[in-house]
């Protein structure tokens, strides 16, 4: 069964360079992560959430980076780059509907335009979480 899964999530990411989970985690799992996340925010003063919101690098809260090691998201990734992945980078955002009008829809392609077309196999891969 899980295989399956992520046979489908890799062709998802090949075929239209995306793939979602859903409710990987329970009502309780969620609660939890948005409570680590406003604790927080609100210990380091509230800061205002206009622009692109507050940030948060996952490394410094233990917390919450426990809940994004998911046994799926890691086969999936790994089966997808045909390697063990690195992770390279951790972080989260906390917005509301003052950051929305800023950040908006955007792409992550711009780091290497040039090679985007000669690209044989995916070769990162961006994980979010929305709690």
């Amino acid at each position: 069964m899980m295989q399956s899964i992520v046979n489908r999530k890799v062709h998802d990411l090949y075929a239209q360079g995306y793939c979602t989970l859903d409710s990987v985690f329970t009502a309780d799992e969620l609660s939890d992560q948005e409570s680590i996340l406003y604790l927080e925010w609100t210990e380091k003063g509230r800061p205002s959430l206009t622009d692109w919101g507050y940030p948060v690098d996952i490394r410094s809260v233990p917390n919450l980076a426990a809940y994004h090691a998911l046994p799926l998201v890691h086969e999936i990734v790994e089966a997808t780059l045909r390697d063990r992945p690195r992770l390279c980078h951790t972080s989260a955002r906390i917005s509301n509907e003052e950051s929305l009008k800023n950040i908006g829809w955007h792409h992550h392609y711009s780091w290497d335009p040039v090679n985007i077309a000669r690209r044989t196999r995916i070769e990162r891969i961006l994980v979010f979480y929305y709690v």
